[in-house]
């Protein structure tokens, strides 16, 4: 019997998704757990899969279009089999596309009024046939939120390429400045990805729901950067990062509030100590998640950080991979920032900011002599429903003392 294929939920915070590709074209025979279609995600493409044996009967979006989760976006059934029933008695507002029968002289259109289906006298293949375009010019017409389906090659029968993609760009005047008014700056207009919007509603979200507070405390580097050369010189890549990492396992170990969320006037508090850490992509920020960092080691620690950057950047990270963190760290160190305030999580409860080391002068509390030392700052950010300064300090302070005496960390 025919029935829908529709948008999985794919992660705890996924509202929706865009269709890229159908892997799988109209009349096409898959099995159960067979990838029919890629779907563009707010962090990664992510493999729509047959919930059943059968064949496709209709791809009911277009490619390009945003699709909420649980949302419709193909049928499947048995070969031949007709949908008419199934879209009128089961169809929701989100069905745009053309629905065509399967058969060879017929096509069935959608009526706006009762979802009728009629036949048309002429048979077309254009608005069900997988579009071939590069993944390029894919990421490009994504990023500049242009619907795939409205590209064209510049010769039939090719694939849509980058300057295909750049030709109609032009065509639409992206760059053109408003005429009406001769004083008018030109000005250009990107629509925002569906990255960036999730970044914008996330963190309005954070600024709404979690009243912050944050407190700054500046660490001695000197202990940190001796363990950094002697791993360097055991072959072990291990920067400043992953101490800092393995110093935040160890501290939300012993101060369990800062690994709370609030939920429905309860406080839930994760057993597992999973930190978040921000990475930048190019376009748009990530937070793959490193699992149970109490329970890993310095150079395991090193090694999962490297690979989850990596897949960030490539945009192949797993929604897996992605969720489930229990505190954030975000470090912009490497850009020469020294002090910075970050923005919450939601729902975590709290996120440290690092900044770049520099050597200073310091003047010693108990002799005033001064000596020169490598120092940075951290900077706790925490929802003060959740937690109080003072617990919040002690945490601070806590973390403080396990960096600048690293080898506290070693287990």
């Amino acid at each position: 019997m025919a029935e829908y294929i529709v948008l999985p939920k794919m992660g705890v915070n996924m509202v929706e998704a865009i269709i890229v590709e159908w892997s799988v074209d109209i009349g096409g025979k898959v099995q159960e757990g067979d990838v029919i279609a890629v779907a563009e995600t707010d962090k990664a493409a992510q493999d729509i899969y047959a919930p059943k044996t059968g064949t496709i009967l209709a791809h009911v979006v277009e490619l390009g279009k945003v699709v909420k989760c649980q949302e419709p976006i193909a049928i499947i059934g048995a070969a031949g089999e007709k949908t008419e029933d199934l879209l009128q008695n089961k169809a929701p507002d989100s069905i745009t596309k053309t629905l065509p029968q399967m058969m060879d002289t017929a096509q069935m259109t959608l009526s706006p009024d009762n979802l009728k289906v009629e036949e048309s006298p002429t048979a077309t293949s254009t608005t069900t046939a997988r579009i071939r375009i590069s993944p390029l010019a894919k990421k490009m017409a994504l990023d500049h939120g242009i619907s795939v389906a409205s590209l064209a090659p510049a010769e039939k029968g090719e694939r849509i390429t980058k300057k295909d993609v750049l030709r109609f760009l032009a065509g639409k005047g992206e760059n053109t400045p408003v005429r009406d008014n001769p004083s008018a700056v030109a000005e250009k207009r990107i629509p925002l990805s569906l990255v960036r919007k999730t970044i914008a509603s996330r963190l309005t979200l954070s600024n709404q729901t979690k009243p912050k507070a944050v407190l700054d405390v500046r660490v001695d580097a000197t202990e940190i950067l001796k363990w950094k050369e002697a791993a360097k010189e055991q072959g072990l890549k291990i920067g400043v990062s992953e101490v800092i990492i393995k110093a935040l396992g160890k501290a939300l170990s012993e101060y369990p509030m800062l690994r709370a969320r609030l939920e429905n006037d309860e406080l839930i508090i994760s057993e597992a100590i999973s930190i978040g850490v921000a990475v930048d992509t190019g376009k748009g920020l990530m937070v793959p998640v490193i699992r149970n960092v109490d329970k890993k080691g310095m150079a395991e620690i090193s090694a999962e950080l490297r690979l989850l950057a990596a897949k960030a950047r490539s945009g192949t990270l797993s929604m897996d991979e992605m969720s489930g963190g229990t505190f954030s760290v975000t470090n912009l160190g490497m850009l020469g920032i020294e002090r910075f305030t970050p923005v919450i999580n939601p729902p975590e409860c709290g996120i440290l900011a690092v900044g770049t080391i520099r050597k200073e002068l310091v003047v010693d509390q108990k002799d005033d002599s001064i000596s020169i030392k490598p120092l940075f700052w951290i900077s706790l950010a925490f929802d003060h429903r959740v937690v109080d300064g003072a617990p919040a300090g002690e945490f601070l302070m806590a973390l403080k003392s396990l960096l600048e005496w690293p080898l506290s960390l070693v287990h």
